[in-house]
């Protein structure tokens, strides 16, 4: 019992590593830094424990699962904070945008499909203009996964930001066109809910 518990733990400590640390801009604004400090304790306790040479008692047994279920309780609440603090801003994709590579973009659309379907903030972002000039390429994407997801983002944002939306349409509506006859039948059914869409924010007085 004492070997399963030692190596679940440590697995666990080498996988995932303390939480959001890189991120400087979580820690300095959502996280106490006593929240870190709280994680490292736990881990000197748990590289305590497992250096012990003599015979484990119960209390030491007690202490390793207290331990894990600390750091386990840790990483519940940073996934519970990060999820509220940072939903519903698109402001906050804007850097990353620019990336090329595709895994990433369709990693990167999913999260702001993500964003978007949350009820708060919908469209909190001060380079919106940019946002969908950026997303508007994702549609013309040999990668019919990023077209899908460039077409579902421009979908949402055509029905909330409505005849704010028009100066857009220029911009989208040439390569919704060409997904009307897209192989992929599920593109080309999102592309006709979006060519909606448009005409509907383009005769909207």
């Amino acid at each position: 019992m004492k070997r399963i518990l030692l190596y679940s733990f440590r697995y666990a400590l080498i996988c995932s590593g303390p939480p959001f640390v890189e991120s400087e801009f979580f820690v300095t604004n959502f996280l106490p830094n006593i929240h870190i400090w709280f994680y490292f304790i736990n881990v000197a306790r748990y590289k305590a424990l497992i250096s012990k040479t003599v015979l484990w008692d119960t209390a030491d047994g007690l202490a390793l699962i207290s331990c894990f279920l600390s750091v386990l309780c840790y990483w519940i609440v940073c996934d519970i904070v990060l999820e509220f603090t940072m939903a519903g801003s698109l402001q906050q994709f804007i850097p990353l945008l620019a990336t090329q590579d595709i895994k990433k973009r369709i990693q990167l659309g999913s999260d702001i499909l993500s964003c978007l379907r949350t009820p708060s903030g919908l469209l909190d972002c001060d380079e919106i203009g940019f946002f969908i000039d950026s997303v508007a390429s994702w549609l013309s994407n040999s990668n019919f996964k990023v077209a899908q997801n460039g077409i579902e983002i421009m979908t949402i944002l055509a029905e909330e930001m409505k005849e704010e939306f028009k100066p857009y349409i220029s911009t989208i509506f040439p390569a919704t066109v060409d997904r009307l006859g897209d192989s992929k039948d599920q593109v080309c059914l999102q592309a006709k809910s979006l060519m909606i869409k448009l005409m509907n924010c383009f005769f909207t007085s």
